[in-house]
């Protein structure tokens, strides 16, 4: 009888669980679907982008980066199923810059022009570029409109969903933020806004949508006439020499003074020697004030007016500072320690040196380049090229290989490293903490001036 009722026991407990199993089988799949067909505004976002094949909007763009909130910006964008987009910065602090993305193309890099000064070139910048990372909390690629409504549809995992007060709004609460959605009556997004416990985060407008508006393969080709890239190359960097020249003779025109921490390193007869830290002062058209802040030339001191009897003035530190004595540029007291004359160590003088070599190899196809990124020098933002000049005519140009880093606003070369045919270091400019116009006057160049020892 035990026996028996232990069977049944078992039996019932066997047909229980099968009926589970069926039923869990059954059960419809977590994700995306699942919380779509609950809601409407979802299941037609999921239709609309079932649908997609192009778009052309308009996006406005408000980021905060840390604690710092960026400024707003109005960008012009295409954008095609699969991940390709264009994007043209049209109001903000990037006006007039351009960007180009297409999944399996230039390496699966963004190809980018920046607007102002630097609109003489284009690189390739990954998603981890300081450039890129400096303004925005996610890829440029984001802002084609799948990315965004992939994006919306994934927050559903782990966010509560709610409807707001404002029709075709939902409100999407998280761990750590809240995102209120917007829905056009097409059912894509119209607006997201996040906010975390520290304000706005991100917030996403679109305006001017146009969907399936027939973009073909011309719309993501650099070569378009009515984009504004100077070119393209795989190699990650172009630059159009006559644009350059133009653009960098305008900035320069625009730049009346300056202050910096001059950092040099120089080869002399064949020995590397110690860097060179000092203060520097310079007002065009070729005032020069110098101060040595660290050793080898610690409280050293350099006062030259141009026309002042083509003299400077100058003092050693310590217990010299009291003889100051009159030197003329050529100086071989000056030149010692140094390949160039005192007017050479000015920025201005260093771009022209600099941009004509790379004109010149450019005109003549006798020089590479190669884009090496974006990074923060001194505090500000630059870039960094290297260009190699072929060996058979590298006697030709200053240097076989230069690498320049540029300022992103000026367009002006804060660093400035050039290398031998052997791969040696011959020298090291780095014009560090700069700030222009400032408005230096003739007190800054004067050696009466209290805050000098002359």
């Amino acid at each position: 009888m035990k026996k028996r009722l232990w069977w049944r026991w078992v039996a019932k407990l066997g047909l229980g669980l099968s009926c589970l199993g069926i039923g869990l089988f059954f059960l419809p799949a977590a994700g995306p679907s699942r919380a779509a067909a609950a809601n409407p505004l979802l299941t037609a976002l999921q239709q609309a982008v079932a649908g997609y094949k192009d778009s052309v909007y308009t996006i406005t763009l408000q980021n905060r980066i840390g604690k710092q909130a960026r400024p707003a910006e109005t960008i012009q964008v295409k954008s095609a199923k699969g991940g390709a987009v264009y994007l043209k910065w049209t109001g903000g602090p990037h006006q007039g810059r351009e960007a180009l993305y297409k999944p399996g193309w230039n390496n699966n890099l963004v190809w980018v022009k920046d607007g102002g000064v630097l609109s003489f070139s284009a690189a390739s910048l990954s998603p981890d570029d300081p450039l890129v990372k400096r303004d925005y909390l996610r890829t440029l690629q984001f802002l084609s409109l799948d990315k965004l409504a992939e994006a919306v549809l994934s927050w559903q995992n782990d966010h509560q969903i709610a409807a707001a007060d404002a029709p075709r709004t939902l409100v999407m609460t998280g761990p750590a933020d809240k995102a209120i959605i917007a829905f056009a009556a097409n059912g894509l997004p119209q607006s997201i806004e996040v906010t975390d416990a520290a304000g706005l985060r991100e917030k996403y407008q679109l305006t001017d949508l146009r969907l399936n508006a027939g973009l073909t393969a011309r719309d993501f080709d650099p070569a378009n006439p009515a984009y504004g890239f100077p070119g393209y190359s795989p190699a990650g960097i172009f630059i159009d020499p006559e644009r350059m020249n133009t653009a960098l003779t305008q900035s320069w025109a625009k730049i009346k003074d300056y202050s910096c921490v001059l950092i040099k390193q120089e080869r002399i007869k064949g020995k590397l020697q110690e860097k060179n830290t000092s203060l520097l002062k310079f007002r065009k058209p070729g005032d020069i004030y110098m101060k040595w802040i660290k050793e080898p030339h610690l409280g050293r001191e350099l006062i030259y007016r141009l026309g002042k009897d083509e003299k400077l003035l100058v003092h050693e530190g310590g217990l010299l500072s009291v003889a100051t004595v009159s030197l003329s540029l050529d100086s071989s007291l000056l030149r010692a320690d140094t390949n160039h004359k005192l007017t050479e160590l000015d920025i201005g003088n260093t771009l022209k040196m600099i941009y004509d070599n790379l004109y010149r190899g450019l005109k003549a196809n006798e020089v590479t380049l190669q884009f090496k990124g974006g990074s923060d020098l001194g505090g500000r933002l630059v870039y960094t090229v290297e260009s190699r000049f072929a060996n058979a005519a590298a006697r030709r140009y200053y240097s076989p290989r230069t690498v320049i880093s540029h300022d992103v606003i000026t367009g002006m070369p804060l660093k400035v490293v050039n290398y031998d045919a052997a791969g040696q270091l011959n020298e090291d400019f780095e014009w560090s903490q700069i700030r222009f116009n400032t408005g230096l006057t003739d007190r800054d160049f004067d050696p009466k001036n209290k805050d000098y020892k002359f």
